[in-house]
């Protein structure tokens, strides 16, 4: 399935314009998912210019026991393509917070995917196909090529965007 979703990422062109309703919608899925972070569930997210955790049992023990989730900020990775630095450092928040912490897993390949699973149950709508290119495509882009692929702005094919899960 790796080799598969790897090069359905690779064929995509750079940015296709017929994704921007998805990424809109991701956005603002995003946002609704910060604010319960924060607001509801009182956590304290920190944005570093610095990679926080040496492992996503320290970025566990962080929001369990201090209420701190800490993220990388985009502005030292370089922007996205489509999202502003803002959305995607919260993307980059929920992501950590509702994909590895709620379930324990690493930041390593099969945690990703695992992340991935477990944050694609909080999308709706065409947020997920989104979801699904920023998180299983470029790491399975990674898997398979070994290296961090460009950034790209588009959307998966039909079907690639979920496995085992049936999703309106």
């Amino acid at each position: 399935m790796q080799r598969e979703l790897a090069d359905a990422y690779d064929a995509l062109p750079l940015s296709d314009p017929a994704a921007f309703p998805a990424y809109d919608q991701l956005s603002a899925q995003v946002e609704e998912q910060y604010d319960y972070l924060t607001d509801e569930l009182g956590v304290e997210v920190q944005y570093v210019d610095h990679d926080p955790y040496r492992d996503a049992g320290e970025m566990v023990a962080d929001v369990r026991d201090n209420g701190v989730l800490q993220v990388l900020r985009t502005e030292a990775t370089g922007s996205h393509a489509y999202l502003s630095d803002d959305v995607n450092d919260k993307f980059r928040a929920v992501h950590d917070a509702f994909g590895h912490a709620a379930i324990g897993r690493a930041f390593d390949r099969n945690g990703e995917e695992a992340a991935f699973q477990s944050h694609a149950e909080m999308f709706r709508g065409d947020a997920i196909r989104a979801l699904a290119m920023e998180t299983r495509g470029q790491n399975a882009e990674l898997i398979v090529r070994g290296e961090f692929p460009p950034q790209k702005v588009g959307l998966l094919p039909e079907g690639m965007e979920l496995v085992e899960m049936n999703r309106p």
